[in-house]
């Protein structure tokens, strides 16, 4: 089984297998004064709880490649690129091009589908 999201900023679906204990994690913003603070960690080990009792293995981002501090703080947890894709609209033309399938895209009203993996597990 997938779970579907349907972007809100450009034309594209993206499913996550959600069987390999998979979750979205976007959407969430702290303030610059408040990442220092005590408040910030505690709310980072709570997720992570949560997450654990739920035997999820993986969470995937949706970050913005000109979002060099999100995409900074996010390595320094361990994160790891999956894939990209880059859009580009003209009016309602819209034009992708993704090192995931389909690659390359264009269209007045189509979407298109990126089906995201975790990576392979070790051992």
């Amino acid at each position: 089984m997938d779970e579907h999201y349907a972007e809100d900023e450009v034309r594209a679906d993206y499913w996550l297998p959600v069987e390999d204990g998979c979750v979205w994690d976007f959407d969430v913003f702290i303030t610059e004064q408040e990442r220092l603070g005590f408040l910030f960690p505690k709310l980072w080990d709570t997720f992570d709880a949560l997450l654990k009792a739920r035997s999820v293995a993986w969470t995937l981002s949706r970050i913005n490649g000109f979002n060099q501090r999100s995409l900074a703080s996010h390595r320094k947890l361990g994160a790891t690129d999956c894939g990209w894709a880059l859009f580009m609209r003209l009016g309602t033309l819209e034009m992708m091009a993704s090192n995931l399938r389909p690659y390359l895209h264009a269209g007045l009203w189509k979407r298109p589908v990126f089906r995201l993996r975790v990576p392979a597990k070790n051992g």
